[in-house]
């Protein structure tokens, strides 16, 4: 992010005004962000407190609103919040309490045990974004803008520069499975997630929500009847602010066994295993992938273990490549922390 007094020529908009105004040129490089979004917002906070100024446009690239005389913290961030079916903004009236979370759901097969505030939410859809504090526009500057104009030149007396990075993580969730040709179908949840960030810092709220893991997909171990593992991936904001502890998120599993009447649950203590890539904005979390060298043995390093069991209608196995869902009304008691 910098600042750059420009000359560089730009269509004039005008905003009525009975003050006298800055051209400002926000230039926005979203190289970082995939897919590249069709539309931004752009948002001037002035540190007066007084309303901030918004310009929501479909050109990606650059935003010229004009300002007066003042200290401005700027936002951006991709599309305009109508443009979001999962997330929810708040606080949108001043800097430092622009939050961005992710919406609220229910689940027929889904009830809880806990308090009536832990929420189940949606994955939430890609959102960047990117905050320059501290912006000024000085009275040379304005009287430069009203200068141009006076000489209908249309050109920015000040440019700045932003770069909006992702806010939301792609999550992985890896578990090791002996007597996978057992299963017919597995779900879970993944508790004491964020549901939110604050867009002016990118840190996350201290929400605790769960994310509900559905879509799983299983492969056998190469030469293994019996062994193999089961992959989910969501998207989450990641752990709330200050999640340190391993009973800080929790993982919840339930197999459905072949002969469509068993039913094993497993409950996992993940707050310390989220292995995160602030790069690629990735977090991986694995079971059963065996005790690390030094670290003290608990239920996590251990493969899940279900029995065997006979198949509902005599046959071999009922294990494919996608496990089907079973029976969305049965409901399953999953604790909440």
């Amino acid at each position: 992010m910098n600042i750059v007094l420009s000359g560089c020529e730009r269509r004039e908009l005008t905003y009525p005004s009975p003050y006298p105004l800055c051209d400002v040129l926000v230039n926005v490089d979203w190289s970082d962000v995939y897919p590249t979004p069709t539309g931004m917002t752009v948002m001037f906070f002035p540190t007066d407190d007084t309303a901030p100024t918004t310009v929501q446009t479909n050109t990606i690239h650059s935003a010229s609103p004009r300002l007066r005389k003042g200290t401005y913290h700027v936002v951006v961030f991709n599309q305009i919040p109508s443009d979001f079916g999962t997330l929810e903004f708040r606080g949108m009236d001043h800097y430092s309490t622009m939050e961005v979370c992710a919406t609220a759901t229910t689940s027929k097969w889904y009830k809880t045990k806990a308090n009536n505030d832990k929420i189940i939410v949606r994955e939430p859809e890609l959102f960047a974004a990117d905050r320059y504090e501290n912006f000024e526009v000085t009275d040379a500057m304005v009287e430069t803008s009203m200068q141009n104009r006076a000489r209908s030149k249309s050109m920015p007396a000040v440019s700045l520069n932003l770069k909006p990075m992702p806010m939301i993580y792609t999550a992985t969730v890896r578990v090791k499975i002996e007597g996978i040709q057992n299963v017919r179908s597995m779900r879970g949840s993944l508790g004491g997630m964020a549901q939110g960030a604050f867009i002016a810092t990118a840190e996350r709220n201290s929400h605790g929500v769960t994310h509900l893991l559905e879509e799983w997909t299983v492969t056998k171990d190469e030469g293994s009847a019996t062994n193999g593992e089961a992959i989910v991936m969501i998207t989450t904001f990641g752990q709330p602010l200050n999640a340190l502890l391993p009973t800080d998120s929790k993982l919840f599993l339930s197999f459905l066994l072949v002969d469509n009447q068993t039913i094993i649950n497993k409950e996992f203590n993940v707050g310390d295993l989220m292995q995160k890539d602030e790069h690629e904005f990735t977090i991986t979390i694995q079971i059963g992938m065996g005790t690390k060298p030094g670290e003290e043995p608990r239920p996590e390093d251990d493969s899940v273990e279900l029995p065997n069991v006979k198949p509902e209608g005599g046959s071999d196995s009922g294990f494919d490549a996608e496990i089907d869902g079973w029976d969305e009304e049965e409901n399953v008691d999953i604790p909440m922390e």
